[in-house]
């Protein structure tokens, strides 16, 4: 059962007229992000705070840099949620200045390119390029790299780990992975339950896939668009894997967790009972969402070394 919180803000959000993205289309949703961000002045004060514009011309994008040093511990690097169709920088700050307020690390939020604008593999490629200059400037400063991935962002942030295992680098030191996007069929059990058709449903799920890798353009089966069906994870980066309990996601990542935990690379893995996939970055709204950041910045913290 969902917790009270999540309860009364579905409540909330159904007296206000909310309806999911497949209802209301790419721009209203957009529009509806972006009006949600926390304003400028209500974010943790960081003393870096850097934007930066990279990619060949013609499909640039832009990045920011946040950290509350100038010596941070490492490099984070941020890849947001929302079907890989909806979401960017603004939106994703409150929450990655968080990450550097608690782990003492640089973040880097990645404003890759958003479908059905830029469909796979734009949003993959703009991560692969993300995580490479990422790369170069955790290595200028001696501290290892983190790659982050939320939802959507965590498809890109799991086939980017199994790149950079197939290619020879970069180096990543952790992945972290919140319900993230691993597979592409509909028909598991969590896709199935009707207790899970909540913020994300099995319908509006279909519908961010069919955006960003059309049936039958793309490839659904193809491990760089369906982490979860690679054959063989020997090697991989160590991973922090976090489900929701009442998520369409959660069957696949727990798969995930339990593959990676075979080949030993899994650092840690938790389930939280009550929530709803989106929890994780309702930071303001949902007290569990707290208590996930802790659980991750702590492993964060611990697997690199610090207090």
């Amino acid at each position: 059962m969902l917790d009270e919180e999540s309860q009364a803000l579905l409540k909330k959000m159904a007296s206000s007229g909310w309806q999911p993205v497949d209802k209301v289309g790419v721009v209203a949703s957009r529009r509806r992000k972006a009006e949600g961000a926390t304003p400028p002045e209500e974010l943790p004060v960081m003393e870096v705070v850097e934007d930066h514009l990279i990619g060949e011309p013609g499909a640039e994008f832009q990045m920011r840099m946040v950290s509350q040093s100038r010596s941070p511990t490492g490099v984070v690097v941020y890849l947001h949620g929302g079907g890989w169709t909806i979401g960017g920088i603004g939106d994703s700050e409150l929450v990655a200045r968080s990450l550097a307020s608690e782990t003492g690390c640089a973040v880097l939020i990645v404003g890759y390119r958003l479908a059905p604008e830029h469909r796979y593999p734009a949003a993959l490629d703009d991560a692969w390029s993300a995580v490479r200059w990422a790369s170069d400037v955790a290595a200028a400063r001696g501290v290892p790299l983190v790659l982050f991935g939320e939802s959507a962002g965590g498809n890109l942030a799991a086939v980017v780990a199994q790149q950079a295992l197939e290619l020879g680098g970069p180096q990543l030191e952790l992945q972290v992975l919140v319900y993230p996007v691993l597979d592409s069929d509909f028909d598991q059990i969590s896709y199935r339950d009707p207790a899970n058709q909540l913020l994300l449903s099995r319908e509006s799920s279909m519908w961010f896939w069919d955006q960003y890798a059309p049936a039958g353009v793309v490839d659904r089966s193809d491990p760089s668009v369906a982490p979860l069906r690679r054959a063989a994870l020997q090697g991989i980066a160590p991973a922090v894997i976090l489900t929701a309990e009442h998520d369409v996601l959660r069957d696949e990542g727990k798969a995930y967790a339990d593959r990676l935990a075979e080949v030993g690379s899994l650092v840690g893995y938790r389930e939280f009972s009550g929530q709803m996939h989106g929890f994780f970055t309702m930071v303001s709204t949902l007290p569990a969402s707290r208590t996930a950041r802790h659980f991750v910045t702590d492993l964060i913290k611990r697997h690199l070394g610090g207090p």
